[in-house]
């Protein structure tokens, strides 16, 4: 008998930043700032303070409900993407604009598409309980397929990469979505991004 269902799951998702990536999912059990606490060079958490310390999130669909930090974490995330040390992936339950700006940065300046899909809370078990992901995140909408079980006794955040990130040149690089499903800017804020001065 196998340790790992057959049976796969289609979860509708929103598209944060297009793309498509498989691999086997890195639960976080706490948010992570990408800005001090993820090595771009290693693909590795070196947040001393984060129960995951240590752990290589390299080619493996990141599993977040919510980012933590600086608004300097979107260049992280965007330089362990062109790396090939970041996140063949991302599925976050709340919008972040900084993890979602980072994967669209990656897209844009070096061609690599790391997708960002919004999920639903109801469907937050299922995500974290899969052994493999596979995400396609397009203009018109976004789907999660998640397929077996973790083994007993073994967390969903350990084990080696599946596949490396794709190319950015599949997918359409007029926008994220929808103006239905595209972040918006806080009241007050800047709405374009510039390079520092």
């Amino acid at each position: 008998m196998s340790a790992v269902s057959s049976e796969i799951r289609s979860i509708p998702g929103v598209t944060l930043a297009p793309g498509r990536a498989a691999g086997e999912p890195f639960v976080l059990r706490e948010p992570l700032s990408f800005w001090g606490g993820l090595d771009s060079a290693t693909g590795r958490i070196i947040d001393r303070w984060h129960p995951q310390h240590g752990a290589g999130i390299a080619g493996r669909i990141l599993i977040m409900e919510a980012g933590r930090g600086s608004s300097s974490g979107s260049s992280v995330l965007a330089e362990a993407i062109r790396r090939g040390t970041g996140p063949a992936g991302i599925v976050l339950r709340t919008r972040d604009a900084i993890v979602t700006v980072g994967a669209m940065v990656a897209g844009e300046l070096y061609g690599l598409a790391c997708p960002v899909i919004l999920a639903a809370a109801e469907d937050w078990p299922a995500i974290r309980a899969a052994s493999h992901l596979t995400l396609e995140a397009a203009p018109e909408g976004a789907v999660i397929r998640c397929s077996g079980e973790p083994a007993a006794g073994s967390p969903s955040s350990i084990g080696p990469p599946s596949q490396v990130l794709q190319p950015a040149a599949s997918v359409p690089s007029s926008g994220i979505g929808p103006p239905s499903q595209t972040p918006q800017p806080a009241a007050g804020s800047s709405s374009s991004i510039r390079p520092p001065s």
